[in-house]
């Protein structure tokens, strides 16, 4: 059920203030107007009625007195608020017998507002139920109920109401709801939930849907809960992403057999949302034993892609597969949050294009990146990094196939002599071409002058013994044909972007 709202006040700030800081929407309300004073008021009134009004006392014209007047005499069963401020309390009370819903002193909390409006709600629809009891009114107070429920902690006055709606939480699973990304229209995922109803209530809480799943203890260790429960959850994300084209994610409690569970049951519904980056159907069950400390990336991850980008430039792709593959158990078995493996992809993506482009080859495609960026799971994301994989592959072998004699052998005489000065005229006289020719052919096949190409592959052999932290830096540079370690310092940095020692952590 949707309550209308309108705000009457004569300062603009405080009219969008409450339009605009309060979430409505979470308590099922819309704002429907805003009226800066009294008579405003009663004339959007006369053109349509709404359920609740939370009304300034001071106001020109009008006040919030002759205006809750008006609403008992020809609205009665519009519930209105008033705000006032210190000063005019006393006077404020006096609209007590204009049957005024609650009075807010100024200043307002967004809470205390949210608590106002929700009260009036409830004499509204206790109001109703006076006269004739309509089957939405009793949903939403059960909904309402069930809110308290999983905030509040039991008590008698909760376990009374359970019984007057016939409400029994003896046996139960609950399921939390969840679509990725948020788009608003969280009620026509409820509208789903109960068409597809099976042996369930449903109801929505902050941006999530809960549904109660009314079934004995699952006997199978595997899966722990029933067969029907996850088949009506895959039939709710089949029918979410077929009409609205977005990805539903679930997380499922562990059985529970009393109402005093209740709270104890939506939490664990809502940790196991978290483990769904870590399921390939989106259907996530809460594990107790899962991991109670976060996992955040560390330098070791990043290492692993200079290790990565080392094994692609060297076409050992068998290796960089590998690579990834250990990169993602060392991710799944740590339970790294989504959006740091989301992070860590990016950075791989554009390692890859950083070695297309640096051999005049053309980026992969961006598709991938919007892919990565859409992921709801850990293993659509492994398997678009194999996808990258695979085009650099492909590029980059097909280029080296493509490449002279003459840059072939200019290249394999460059990772021979890795540790000795190379110059160009040294290395136009092995392959017995003209220094200028060679130049020019070089830059043109590989994307690279000669002392840049020369430069990265010693950078990218540094980066292979800086594994080593037996080897002191200086013993590295010459290992890699660099006399001088602040020269190899100030190369390695401009390559990598950290010195060999940020680098080796």
């Amino acid at each position: 059920m949707i309550f209308h709202l309108l705000i009457v006040d004569d300062e603009t700030t405080i009219r969008k203030g409450l339009t605009q800081v309060v979430n409505w929407e979470a308590i099922d309300c819309i704002i429907q107007d805003t009226a800066s004073d009294g008579l405003e008021a009663i004339e959007k009134l006369k053109e349509k009625p709404v359920d609740i009004i939370i009304t300034d006392i001071r106001m020109p014209e009008s006040d919030g007195l002759d205006l809750a007047r008006y609403v008992m005499e020809q609205y009665p069963d519009i519930k209105v608020i008033i705000l006032t401020g210190y000063a005019d309390f006393e006077y404020a009370k006096t609209a007590i017998k204009y049957n005024v819903s609650d009075f807010l002193l100024k200043p307002i909390s967004i809470e205390q507002v949210v608590t106002s409006v929700q009260s009036a709600q409830k004499k509204i629809i206790a109001s109703r139920q006076k006269n004739t009891v309509k089957k939405s009114d009793v949903a939403f107070m059960i909904d309402q109920l069930l809110q308290e429920l999983t905030d509040a902690s039991y008590s008698d006055t909760l376990a009374s109401r359970l019984k007057e709606y016939n409400l029994s939480l003896d046996s139960y699973y609950i399921a939390a709801f969840q679509f990725i990304p948020y788009a608003g229209n969280i009620s026509a995922l409820k509208d789903i939930i109960i068409k597809l109803k099976s042996n369930s209530y449903c109801y929505r809480y902050n941006n999530l849907i809960i549904a109660i799943y009314f079934y004995p203890a699952c006997t199978e260790i595997s899966p722990s809960v029933p067969h029907e429960l996850l088949q009506n959850c895959r039939d709710i994300t089949a029918m979410a992403d077929s009409f609205y084209e977005q990805k539903l994610t679930i997380g499922i409690s562990r059985h529970h057999t009393s109402p005093r569970e209740y709270s104890v049951a939506v939490f664990e519904s809502i940790r196991a949302l978290t483990l769904n980056f870590y399921s390939q159907d989106n259907i996530a069950l809460y594990q107790e034993q899962s991991p109670t400390k976060e996992y955040t990336l560390s330098a070791g991850e990043t290492l692993s892609v200079y290790e990565l980008e080392n094994a692609i430039i060297s076409l050992d792709f068998d290796g960089a597969e590998q690579i990834l593959n250990s990169i993602f158990i060392k991710l799944q078995s740590n339970f790294a949050k989504s959006s740091d493996v989301k992070n860590l992809c990016i950075h791989i993506f554009y390692t890859g294009t950083h070695i297309l482009l640096g051999k005049g080859l053309e980026m992969p495609d961006n598709d991938l990146l919007q892919s990565i960026d859409n992921s709801s799971n850990i293993f659509e994301l492994e398997n678009i990094i194999k996808k990258l994989l695979q085009i650099l592959r492909k590029a980059l072998l097909a280029s080296e196939m493509n490449y002279s004699k003459t840059v072939k052998d200019s290249i394999a005489y460059i990772s021979d002599n890795i540790k000795e000065p190379i110059t160009l005229e040294q290395l136009a006289g092995h392959v017995h071409v003209n220094p200028s020719y060679l130049s020019r052919t070089f830059k043109k096949e590989t994307g690279h002058t000669i002392t840049d190409f020369i430069n990265l592959k010693r950078v990218e052999r540094a980066k292979e013994l800086l594994l080593d932290k037996s080897i002191l830096t200086y013993e590295i540079a010459e290992q890699v044909g660099f006399n001088d370690p602040a020269y190899f310092s100030a190369i390695f940095k401009k390559y990598v972007g950290m010195s060999p020692k940020d680098f080796r952590g």
